[in-house]
């Protein structure tokens, strides 16, 4: 069945106006067309239709009926009243505006005065013939509102919170709130309902007071409806409903119109409660909290964590309520956001110079990280010298999956409100922590997986339990997980401390204070201090450094990650590693932008990123701590030198030689790219750091071949580590010097560099090998060049001097000799290539690519040239 009605005008209102009137007075009835006028005009420009109905007006003619005879002032008053109780619930503005039309068309004068809130809320709740009550309030405030100016007296009402754990979506959750609200009905208790939406429907009768009397019995009965069954109630004439919701549910529309009408409905803030004096306390806060976000007050609820509009004004009512004048309550505000305000705000408004005294607070007489120190602190805290503090509100940016236990004393109980189904079993265990002997519970809260309301819900029951035991010994904390974009507040209450704290960092990070960052000192000490697990830093993290490292050859990346991972965790490796770092991080630092930390506050980006000012002030110090290591291992693993030290033989030594300052003294740069010396192949070194060595000998070479003895000593002097290596050490020694010489060699020619080197030398020490390489440097490069163009006369060689000690040079000649005696035959003017053909089958092998007649002539002078010559050969009687 669709019914359809149109709009009611002013006659029809008027009619039903004296339908409704059994026995009108002469005034009440001589104004009902001004009254119809005066409603329709305001129902057809309300700003939210159906705000205002039909049954507002009703109960508009009822109230002004049954109470005109009773009200001893002016019939303008009575109206003002009228007004006030059954067409409010909107903004200020629109019910001053609604008052004055009313005065004007119904009693021809001009007035906006409205009554005092919490007057017509207390008439409503002392008038029997009343409407039930709706009280609309932001952040929940309505109920604390209510207890503290005493109109509810909790121990004569009972307060039903709808709840929305999981398993608490069920009919037995709703009959067991019928239950409730029907004792509450029988015995005339006064029931406050909250977030109760999915029990309304079963209610509308009480709501609607739409009461049945039986035969003579005075009593009254309602009609209860849970689905599709009904059960009549018996109400006591004392008994009142109020139902609180939020304000901004009304303004947007949440809250169905039926439902709206049914009540007598007022907006209460604590605004409403305020005096001039108080009013003007509060401008003074805000003007100091706008100065400390620079102006903009849209960042007010990002820097004051916790915060809004009622938790001001509530602070300014329970510090004046404890007899403090106004200047006092004003330091005491500031104190108390203060304690939730983020450490970024606050330096920035350092750098402003903002009334020095209180970042000082902040930062020198408040906590806002170490646990600990916070718990010492809160237990001999006093708002304003004058209340103590008995619980927390820890607003925090931390990981929800942070550890919370060790932090705490060892008599606390944690738990984590999404762990909880029903409310059933989460007050089951609130009453288990109130007979037990453990002096701290800590909640923790995370909005990713919790609800706005769930956690108010949590707050009543636990003061619940406070306000019926003794609670003294008893601490309760909430730590409510947020993230950067998160806005959550829960009522002010002098019982609560709200605090930002940022436990992760002090935990996990162990940054220090942001007052010591602040500091005057150009080390960095003060932040990469011993409480620093730099360790774990680089042992977690390291890979990501490693995969900054640009390599010019393939390698196999698990090995790096192997190595690297040795490196850290051996005791002294790691070490010797940090003896290294700490001078490279404080050359780094040098360099690092003066009040890095402010620029880092600037950057709400970065901030919101990284999840808090700490997180990202810590950020900042990875990235030094990261590229310093870097460019370590950047100059550690040069020519795989990190492979010698998985190698026990040369672990010792590359240690020592990793110790010394001047081994790795290298310049940090943002090139990342690993050094390898390799000449056309990847150079894979065996001698620790040999590279440093191998340069620093070469620098001396000049005033070393003049003087062997003097510098050969300065070498050791600086090098001492170098003196006395075995055999292994010297040839592995040798091979890396071979190999940075950029010598064409393979593997195989080592063999003929060796030979060469021991027959000239004793290879007593680096330098002797050194003084002896450069004597047959040219020679060895000669004879390379030579046998790169006549493969089989090098394999010939390679194969005697394993096999007969034999002189090296001796068998190189051997080979060389008759290759040249028939280049020398050879005549220019003739054709070269017939002739090289004739003497030289191997030589036309190997240069297959050489198509021109002149390229083959050139080949031939540089071989007379660059090899004969240089070798000597003429003199040896090779070359006639």
């Amino acid at each position: 069945i669709h019914l359809s009605r149109p709009e009611p005008n002013i006659a029809d209102l008027k009619c039903t106006a004296k339908s409704i009137l059994t026995n009108p007075t002469d005034k009440l009835a001589g104004v009902l067309d001004e009254l119809a006028a005066a409603y329709f005009h305001i129902y057809m420009n309300q700003p939210q239709q159906d705000f205002i109905g039909l049954r507002d007006f009703y109960n508009l003619i009822k109230f002004l009926h049954r109470h005109l005879p009773h009200i001893t002032s002016s019939f303008q008053d009575a109206i003002r009243l009228t007004v006030c109780r059954n067409l409010a619930g909107g903004s200020k503005k629109f019910l001053q505006d609604t008052v004055q039309h009313f005065l004007e068309k119904v009693c021809h004068v001009s007035n906006r005065d409205i009554m005092p809130v919490l007057n017509m809320i207390r008439d409503n709740k002392e008038d029997k013939d009343s409407r039930h009550l709706m009280i609309l309030s932001r952040n929940n405030c309505a109920l604390e509102i209510l207890v503290s100016e005493g109109i509810v007296d909790l121990s004569k009402t009972e307060v039903i919170f709808g709840s929305d754990f999981p398993m608490d979506n069920n009919d037995t959750q709703i009959c067991n709130n019928i239950t409730r609200i029907k004792t509450c009905m029988e015995f005339g208790y006064t029931v406050i309902l909250m977030h109760l939406d999915n029990l309304y429907e079963s209610l509308y009768d009480m709501l609607n007071q739409h009461y049945t009397v039986f035969g003579n019995e005075s009593k009254k009965f309602c009609r209860v409806a849970i689905g599709a069954n009904s059960a009549k109630c018996v109400v006591h004439p004392d008994f009142k409903a109020i139902v609180l919701m939020d304000v901004q549910d009304s303004i947007d529309g949440r809250i169905p119109p039926p439902l709206l009408n049914r009540f007598e409905k007022q907006v209460l803030s604590h605004e409403d409660l305020m005096d001039e004096k108080d009013m003007d306390v509060l401008h003074h806060v805000k003007d100091w909290m706008r100065a400390f976000t620079d102006g903009d007050d849209t960042k007010q609820s990002r820097v004051f964590l916790g915060l809004n509009e009622q938790n001001l004004a509530s602070m300014v009512l329970s510090l004046r309520r404890m007899g403090l004048p106004p200047d006092l309550i004003i330091e005491g505000m500031k104190d108390l956001l203060l304690w939730c305000a983020t450490p970024e705000a606050v330096v920035l408004a350092k750098e402003r110079d903002l009334e020095p005294k209180w970042v000082a607070r902040y930062l020198e007489h408040q906590v806002h990280s170490d646990i600990p120190q916070l718990m010492a602190m809160v237990r001999q805290y006093r708002f304003a010298d004058a209340i103590p503090c008995k619980n927390l509100i820890i607003y925090t940016h931390a990981s929800p999956a942070i550890q919370l236990a060790p932090l705490f004393p060892s008599a606390t109980t944690v738990i984590k409100l999404h762990n909880f189904s029903q409310e059933l079993e989460f007050e089951y265990r609130i009453g288990q922590f109130w007979n037990s002997d453990e002096d701290v519970l800590v909640l923790q809260c995370n909005l990713g997986e919790t609800t706005q309301q769930r956690l108010h819900h949590a707050k009543y029951i636990i003061q619940r339990f406070a306000s019926k035991t003794d609670a003294a010994a008893k601490m309760i904390i909430f730590v409510v997980h947020l993230l950067q974009d998160d806005i959550f507040t829960f009522p002010f209450d002098l019982n609560w401390i709200s605090i930002a704290n940022d436990i992760e960092t002090a935990q996990d990070l162990n940054i220090p204070e942001i007052l010591s960052l602040m500091s005057d000192k150009t080390d960095w000490d003060h932040v990469l201090n011993d409480s620093f697990e730099l360790r774990r830093h680089l042992v977690l993290n390291f890979r990501f450094v490693l995969s900054r490292l640009e390599y010019q050859y393939h390698h196999e990346i698990k090995d790096q990650i192997g190595l690297i991972f040795s490196l850290l965790r051996d005791d002294q490796a790691y070490k010797v590693t940090m003896m290294r770092l700490r001078p490279m991080l404080d050359q780094r630092v040098k360099a690092f932008r003066q009040k890095w930390y402010v620029d880092v506050a600037k950057d709400e980006h970065q901030i919101r990123v990284q999840g808090s000012y700490r997180k990202a002030l810590a950020n900042e110090v990875m990235k030094v701590i990261d590229y310093s290591f870097g460019v370590m291992l950047k100059n550690l693993d040069r020519n795989y030198n990190l492979n010698i030290f998985s190698k026990d033989r040369f672990r010792n030594l590359w240690l020592d030689m990793m110790a010394d300052e001047t081994i790795f003294a290298w310049e940090a740069n943002d090139n990342f790219q690993v050094i390898n010396d390799g000449y056309l192949r990847p150079f894979i070194a065996r001698f620790p750091f040999s590279f440093v060595v191998i340069e620093f000998i070469n620098g001396l070479r000049d005033v070393l071949i003049m003087d062997v003895a003097k510098y050969e000593e300065f070498v050791f002097q600086r090098y001492p580590f170098l003196q006395d290596l075995d055999d292994e050490a010297m040839a592995a020694y040798l091979y890396d010097l071979t190999e940075m010489s950029r010598l064409p060699f393979v593997d195989e020619r080592n063999v003929i560099v060796d030979s060469c080197l021991r027959s000239e030398c004793k290879m007593a020490s680096v330098v002797e090998i050194h003084l002896t390489f450069w004597r047959c440097e040219q020679r060895l490069r000669s004879i390379i060049s030579l046998f790169d163009l006549f493969p089989n006369a090098l394999r010939n060689v390679i194969m005697d001097l394993r096999r007969y000690p034999i002189s090296w040079k001796e068998m190189c000649l051997d080979q060389i000799r008759p290759i040249f005696e028939s280049l020398c035959q050879i005549d220019a003017s003739t054709s070269t290539v017939a002739r090289v053909k004739t003497f030289v089958g191997d030589l036309m092998e190997t240069l297959p690519e050489l198509r021109m007649e002149w390229q083959k002539t050139e080949l031939l002078h540089e071989l007379l040239m660059t090899i004969i010559v240089p070798l000597q050969l003429a003199e040896d009687g090779i070359v006639a």
